[in-house]
């Protein structure tokens, strides 16, 4: 019987997937095999819950049912044991349990590039590829090929956080070899993942900046690097890579400690993207600036709750500044500067011309570290003008023109 509960079975399935590419041993794949039988026991125990439910609220599910950018950690995990008879069988587990949840749900209702569409479109395309036999499958297709639209059409997201935006990068990705689009053959949608990848330090510090961003990300951005890394063939995120798989390594148990084991799901991840055929290229001093669309707030208020959803933000077909990225050398020691340079975005804060992180020295002399800073801009490392008789400060999902105070 696992340790914890089976629905977080999912969690085991990358380490597994990691020890069989790092040893060929068969137990590694029975493993994966039996944590698979697990977590879809778990996924079909919810299912007959939300059901009843639903029957007896006559209501919707939570929309947090639709956040199922986990299903791409199994994924990774069936992938790096293809050709054994236990993918098999996972496959067809999967299947049942994902395209039996898909048929129960309602099509989920939000539109856009944003977390919650993408994962449910996502969710439909990877349950009709493992069991294409789905009763609903015309309705999940039409959701599933709106939203891939939605975000093929920029080739970008909504969000600017680095720790959401992980999620996307992992989950477009494995959408992606879903449909058997290769992304990185694209201009425009090789800059959605460099553009993030181009953000680490030299001493391996994943910055920390937007509603999740967080000290100590070492293994997120590990797996960045690596997959990025690999997709693209740039050796200089194989450089940073290592460098944060080092800074992490000796901090992994404190990590850890009281949380849960989710830095070794994500290193075993790293590991499976990894290719280590590809050689390591320090980076150059320099400045550089990275791009995103731009992206325009909507009246997210009128919408929220109804049945057709809406967009959060409207992404234009015009390149907007992102992340100025100063470098001063090539060495883990030398000091590196990274400034908010963008618009607002999905989980991001108003926070342009902040200084996300100033670090040198194996040092941090100043970063935006703090979780969920959405009150102060002055906590974000901003001056600002405000007058004199008002207190308002700015609350997260507030519109530009509720703003009271300006920064300089």
């Amino acid at each position: 019987e696992p340790a914890t509960p089976k629905q977080y079975a999912y969690e085991a399935l990358p380490t597994f997937a990691a020890f069989y590419k790092g040893t060929g041993d068969p137990k590694y794949a029975r493993l994966a095999l039996l944590t698979t039988r697990e977590y879809c026991l778990a996924v079909d125990e919810e299912v007959k819950k939300t059901i009843a439910e639903m029957e007896k609220s006559g209501g919707r599910p939570n929309v947090g049912l639709y956040w199922t950018y986990t299903y791409a950690y199994a994924l990774e995990a069936l992938w790096a044991l293809e050709g054994t008879p236990e993918a098999a069988q996972m496959a067809e587990m999967l299947g049942k349990s994902w395209g039996a949840r898909a048929n129960a749900y309602p099509i989920y209702w939000e539109r856009g590039p944003q977390n919650r569409s993408v994962d449910a479109a996502f969710w439909y395309d990877t349950a009709l590829r493992l069991n294409p036999n789905i009763p609903r499958a015309k309705e999940l297709k039409a959701y599933a090929d709106l939203i891939w639209e939605d975000w093929w059409a920029p080739r970008d997201m909504e969000e600017d956080c680095s720790s959401y935006t992980w999620i996307d990068l992992l989950t477009v990705d494995a959408w992606a070899r879903v449909r058997g689009v290769k992304w990185w053959e694209d201009p425009d949608a090789r800059n959605f993942w460099i553009s993030y990848a181009e953000q680490a330090a030299q001493d391996g510090t994943w910055p920390s900046y937007g509603d999740a961003g967080q000290h100590g990300f070492y293994f997120v951005g590990l797996t960045i690097e690596e997959l990025v890394a690999t997709r693209v063939r740039d050796g200089r995120f194989k450089w940073f890579a290592h460098r944060m798989f080092w800074n992490g390594r000796d901090r992994i148990a404190g990590l850890c400690k009281g949380i849960g084991y989710m830095n070794y799901v994500e290193l075993a991840l790293a590991y499976l993207y990894a290719d280590d055929t590809l050689k390591e290229i320090p980076p150059k001093a320099g400045v550089a600036l990275t791009q995103r669309h731009f992206r325009e707030r909507t009246n997210w208020r009128a919408f929220w709750g109804k049945p057709d959803g809406g967009l959060f933000f409207t992404l234009h077909n015009t390149w907007a500044p992102s992340k100025l990225i100063f470098r001063a050398g090539p060495k883990e020691t030398d000091h590196f500067l990274l400034l908010q340079a963008g618009n607002q975005a999905g989980h991001g804060h108003s926070d342009c011309g902040s200084v996300i992180l100033y670090n040198g020295d194996l040092s941090y002399y100043l970063t935006n570290g703090a979780s969920r800073m959405d009150h102060d801009q002055e906590q974000h490392q901003q001056f600002v003008l405000q007058p004199v008789d008002t207190g308002t400060k700015w609350y997260a999902h507030q519109l530009a023109s509720e703003e009271s105070r300006v920064p300089v």
